[in-house]
């Protein structure tokens, strides 16, 4: 979504939607409407790229939605990111500001499927330890001393495997 695209997102419009920007990254804060929408205390945010603002604690650099950050300090920056993470964790990321005439990348909810699903399901020891893993996943199939059994591997024999040292 472009900045212009992002302006119709300050709470006014039809259906009432809030998104803000911050680090290149688009928030919908609607349901904090109380707080971004209008009226709220942090209502000049809505339907604007924040990262300056947010960067200075100063409200007036809302004007300054550039999208190059080189003249913020490490400290500013380090708060920018501080902000991103927070609004990560508390709202839905709808997608990426993107500059005017720039074209935007869609995915489908299959491609996410297909790059989100491994081929193959694997146990949280095969995700932690690959290489052990494979040693106890081969352990486990190798043929017992009867003709039909199965060889088993207890939690105890996982872990020495996992720990042994090459010789």
């Amino acid at each position: 979504m472009t900045l212009t695209q992002l302006r119709q997102y300050d709470g006014t419009g039809e259906g009432k939607r809030v998104c803000v920007a911050v680090n290149g990254k688009i928030f919908d804060m609607t349901r904090s409407s109380h707080f971004y929408g209008p009226g709220g205390v942090y209502s000049a945010f809505a339907g604007h790229d924040a990262t300056h603002a947010l960067a200075s604690f100063n409200i007036d650099d809302i004007k300054n939605e550039s999208s190059d950050l080189s003249d913020l300090t490490p400290a500013q920056m380090d708060s920018v990111r501080e902000w991103e993470m927070q609004f990560t964790e508390k709202y839905d990321y709808i997608g990426r500001l993107i500059k005017e005439g720039e074209t935007p990348t869609e995915y489908s909810d299959e491609e996410d499927a297909k790059e989100s699903t491994p081929d193959v399901a694997v146990d949280s020891a095969a995700r932690l330890r690959p290489a052990a893993a494979a040693t106890v996943q081969n352990m486990a199939t190798e043929k017992g001393s009867g003709a039909d059994e199965e060889k088993t591997v207890g939690d105890d024999e996982v872990k020495d495997v996992g720990s042994k040292k090459s010789e």
